[in-house]
């Protein structure tokens, strides 16, 4: 259950499995797809991407501590969005805290753009790139 242990800190233990379970039902359904770098056995990164028609919104990224700075982040975006792409998505989106500096560069590095400022959940930046 390691893949639920870091990619829903948010959920109690006990709710993890299902966790999982969910993400495998989006993919299998062609409505979701989730990336899990691994480096030596052990997981180091995540991110998700769910798809809406030509849109495609990159959530829940999160690279390991001792593991930022070197890519991971950036990497899983481009990957993710090569499968978005392969899915039919046009574009892709994410939004970040306009306080996440290490989220911003790991997004800039990956060819996206801040767009505009949002609203959700405080002041977000929305970051986007065009997948076609």
């Amino acid at each position: 259950m390691q893949v639920g242990e870091f990619c829903f800190l948010d959920s109690a233990p006990e709710e993890r499995p299902g966790r999982v379970a969910e993400e495998v039902d989006e993919a299998a359904n062609g409505v979701g797809l989730t990336l899990v770098a691994v480096e030596a056995g052990r997981v180091i990164g995540m991110g998700k991407v769910a798809l809406a028609g030509e849109h495609a919104w990159l959530h829940n990224m999160n690279v390991r501590e001792g593991f930022r700075g070197r890519g991971v982040g950036a990497e899983l975006t481009r990957r993710l969005a090569a499968m978005a792409r392969q899915s039919g998505a046009r574009r892709m989106f994410a939004h970040v805290r306009a306080d996440n500096a290490a989220a911003r560069r790991a997004y800039e590095k990956a060819g996206m753009r801040c767009c505009c400022v949002d609203g959700m959940r405080g002041e977000q930046l929305r970051y986007g790139m065009e997948l076609a």
